[in-house]
């Protein structure tokens, strides 16, 4: 779902138009964008570029620059990467559509000023392949077909008999590779045997990719076990033990920490009837929510949709965790087994 792209400095010219197309790459770095420096770099370069526009960039991008200059650090909304320090990687050496796509392995998509758009011979209006490697100029950003490809997979619909290995590679790894915190919010994901298998599939798969993130899960209890007699006491006892089994098969170690937090069937009428994933500030409504791990392939087709919406995905988090305790049942805090 994220697209690696690099920006060579000067594509940020001081033509008096650069702060809209700034503006539009803000848009599509915020929604599915990952933005590979080369090791050497200084970032300051492009903080100068972007704060010498005759128009002045946006107050969210001058903070972001400062943010990434002084802390180095990613930001919720941002996401940037460092290529490896052995990435022999120098704009000055892109002379030619070959010498761009030597480069895959970094980024897919090469944000060019006129002078190399020329050389690499990159058509007015669109962009070019380089092996897999995109080139394109900052101005004709929205004409990007790995963008527009990323926007495409954030709406519509998840097929039939879709791969579940295929859908998570294409949808979910590069997120889960460069996020911090996921919260799974879906009523069902602890309610029966399928939908937990589909739960233990999802967290299988984050653990491996993940290089570090705490997970909250927000879900509604199981009914008591009259065959067994089970009382409330008791069905928290066994949700405990069957969640620290299931965490028990997690050997990975992307995943730092497992929050879970029971809710009763009300809370969620209430206050968060729809399910969601959100990785940091990325935020995908799936109608079908954890069920459409349970097996190989997915069995029903489902409503998909990414979004950026934190107003939304705080609001029912918040309302769940603060304003539904006096219907819930337990929260609890599970650690990850020491590999």
């Amino acid at each position: 779902m994220l697209v690696k792209f690099a920006i060579e400095p000067d594509a940020i010219d001081d033509s008096g138009k650069a702060s809209a197309h700034i503006k539009r790459l803000e848009k599509q770095w915020a929604y599915c964008g990952i933005l590979a420096f080369p090791p050497f770099e200084d970032r300051s370069s492009i903080h100068t570029k972007v704060a010498s526009l005759q128009q002045g960039p946006s107050k969210s991008w001058t903070t972001l620059w400062e943010q990434v200059i002084k802390s180095r650090k990613n930001t919720n909304a941002y996401r940037w990467l460092s290529m490896n320090e052995k990435a022999n990687f120098s704009w000055e050496k892109i002379l030619t559509c070959d010498d761009l796509g030597r480069h895959s392995d970094k980024f897919e998509v090469a944000i060019v000023k006129e002078s190399r758009a020329e050389l690499l011979g990159i058509p007015d209006g669109e962009g070019k392949y380089c092996g897999d490697v995109e080139g394109i100029r900052l101005s004709e950003i929205d004409m990007s077909e790995k963008f527009k490809r990323a926007e495409v997979l954030g709406k519509g619909h998840i097929e039939i008999d879709t791969s579940v290995d295929a859908l998570w590679k294409e949808r979910f790894q590069s997120l889960a590779q460069h996020s911090k915190d996921v919260v799974i919010v879906d009523q069902h994901a602890l309610v029966h045997d399928d939908n937990i298998a589909g739960l233990c599939r999802f967290l299988k798969y984050l653990d491996r990719d993940s290089n570090g993130c705490n997970v909250t899960i927000y879900s509604a209890p199981r009914k008591l076990r009259q065959d067994r007699k089970e009382t409330v006491s008791d069905r928290r006892e066994n949700i405990k033990k069957e969640l620290k089994d299931m965490v028990a098969y997690l050997n990975a170690s992307g995943i730092n920490n497992i929050d879970v937090r029971l809710r009763g069937q009300k809370g969620f009428s209430v206050y968060a009837h729809d399910r969601h994933i959100r990785f940091d500030n990325n935020i995908f409504k799936i109608g079908r929510g954890m069920d459409v791990f349970n097996f190989g392939v997915v069995k029903r087709r489902t409503d998909f949709t990414h979004i950026l919406d934190h107003a939304v995905s705080d609001s029912k988090e918040y309302d769940l965790g603060k304003k539904a305790h006096k219907i819930a049942d337990f929260a609890i805090s599970i650690g990850m087994p020491t590999p």
